[in-house]
């Protein structure tokens, strides 16, 4: 983990105004609800947009402007690289996930129904898993394309998630059904605090979890490791 490297990619998306506007947008009208009348911790957004909106791009963009080249001129490991930018795009959705349930609490507060320490911590750890999961696998996306072309495997992948099940239950085709439940799990990587506290801890939960997140940093960290990169367009 090199720390220059997340700190550097936190103060890029922070100046971006695009960003910061899109943030406000989904944060925002959700709080601003809560002020008007009142309502829930789950009436916040939700956390995999922010996540979304701060890791869209994260190793794409580099590699469209010349930033990739530069930096492995330097003595960083493509690894390092990899895991900076996904633990920098988690730390940055975190950030915001902590700011939103503050201000989300305070207005409950203003409501005179305030959260429980249980809620608020279900929430926030709901929250964090989300957004690491999600900025993991947005990192798989963006070490296979260029610029946001991210996001648009994101979308085609959620469009395949949702309709191979149903092509597959048609049709008789487990494998097809199978598939579609995968890319859904791959796309909306999630673990449910709140349903293990109330049900039990699960294995199966934690691992599909943990598959996606892992399996999605090692896979990227192979396709950068494979990426030929032109130093020379770079410095031309």
């Amino acid at each position: 983990m090199n720390y220059t490297l997340v700190f550097a990619f936190l103060r890029q998306r922070l100046a971006s105004p695009l960003r910061v506007i899109l943030v406000a947008v989904v944060a925002g009208f959700p709080l601003l609800a809560m002020l008007a009348a009142g309502g829930s911790l789950s009436t916040l957004g939700n956390s995999y947009f922010l996540a979304l909106i701060v890791s869209a791009g994260l190793i794409g963009q580099d590699v469209s402007n010349g930033t990739l080249q530069l930096l492995f001129a330097r003595p960083v490991s493509r690894p390092s690289y990899v895991l900076s930018r996904w633990f920098g795009a988690t730390l940055g959705a975190g950030a915001l996930i902590v700011l939103e349930l503050a201000l989300g609490a305070a207005a409950m507060a203003l409501h005179h129904d305030p959260p429980t320490p249980g809620d608020v911590g279900v929430f926030l750890a709901n929250g964090v898993l989300m957004a690491a999961g999600a900025a993991a696998v947005v990192t798989l996306a963006s070490s296979l394309v260029t610029g946001l072309g991210d996001l648009g495997l994101l979308l085609v992948a959620w469009l395949l998630g949702l309709t191979l099940p149903q092509i597959g239950m048609a049709r008789g085709w487990s494998w097809m059904v199978f598939t579609g439940e995968q890319l859904q799990h791959l796309v909306w990587p999630q673990l449910d605090v709140g349903t293990l506290v109330s049900r039990g801890f699960s294995w199966h939960d934690l691992t599909v979890y943990l598959s996606t997140v892992i399996g999605s940093l090692a896979i990227a960290v192979v396709a950068v490791n494979r990426r030929e990169l032109s130093y020379a367009s770079a410095n031309a």
